[in-house]
């Protein structure tokens, strides 16, 4: 048996390369240390699966020798790629090196680039001030609706229809709240019926008749009610239509 360690880039290629190495080696273990998650990883491939890998290898050369057009393909190694000054995902940034600031602010992709992120961050800073105006209007709706006590309120053209809803909300699974509600669960007996603390499987389950009122008391304790506030905006039909 042999074991061999190696780095998580181990291609297809060098699997078979290393058959060819050690070819009286019949039973090799690869083992792939990833040491910042303290995990190990083993692989091991059989005499067939490494003849077909052979054949998809070689297909795959075939391919690549009959292609003709190579688009760039961006990935987190693209920073090392010593190739960027021929690639046209960076060759306008290489034609720009050693370039004058007049000469450089002056390039046609420059200005373009330039005055495209101004206007962006102008439409951003646009939209996010609407976006405040829109939230403020409607809270001011909703507390208008509350405090005439209506549900729908009327503009020249529009209306605006408020729907209130509540959420029940339980722990999240990394809470310690979490741990002491499944416990609690699990002691009566009960655990199945929730499937691993399926919400929506809880609050079904708590209006059954056999929840034993106790538990049923003691797991509203962890329940939290989330509200939310909906505004619709439609037309108002004259009524003629």
């Amino acid at each position: 048996m042999f074991f061999c360690n190696l780095s998580p880039f181990f291609s297809p290629v060098d699997w078979v390369e290393f058959g060819q190495r050690y070819p009286d080696v019949k039973d090799v273990h690869l083992i792939w240390y990833y040491v910042a998650y303290d995990k190990e990883f083993h692989s091991k491939r059989t005499d067939a699966q490494l003849n077909q890998l052979k054949k998809d290898t070689i297909q795959l050369i075939d391919t690549i020798e009959k292609e003709e057009s190579f688009p760039a393909q961006t990935s987190f190694l693209y920073e090392w790629c010593e190739y960027q000054p021929a690639c046209p995902q960076y060759a306008h940034l290489y034609k720009l090196e050693g370039k004058p600031a007049n000469e450089y602010l002056n390039d046609p992709g420059v200005k373009l680039v330039n005055r495209y992120a101004e206007l962006q961050d102008q439409k951003n800073d646009t939209v996010d001030e609407l976006d405040t105006e829109l939230e403020k209007l409607k809270e001011a709706i909703i507390a208008f609706a509350k405090r005439e006590n209506v549900g729908v309120v009327f503009g020249s053209n529009k209306k605006v229809k408020i729907t209130i809803s509540e959420k029940t909300m339980y722990p999240s699974k990394n809470d310690d709240k979490r741990l002491k509600l499944n416990a609690s669960i699990k002691k009566a007996g009960l655990w199945d019926e929730v499937s691993d603390l399926d919400v929506y499987a809880l609050i079904r389950a708590l209006e059954q008749p056999h929840w034993p009122k106790q538990l049923v008391n003691e797991i509203k304790k962890y329940q939290t009610i989330e509200k939310t506030e909906r505004i619709t905006v439609s037309k108002i039909k004259n009524k003629e239509e």
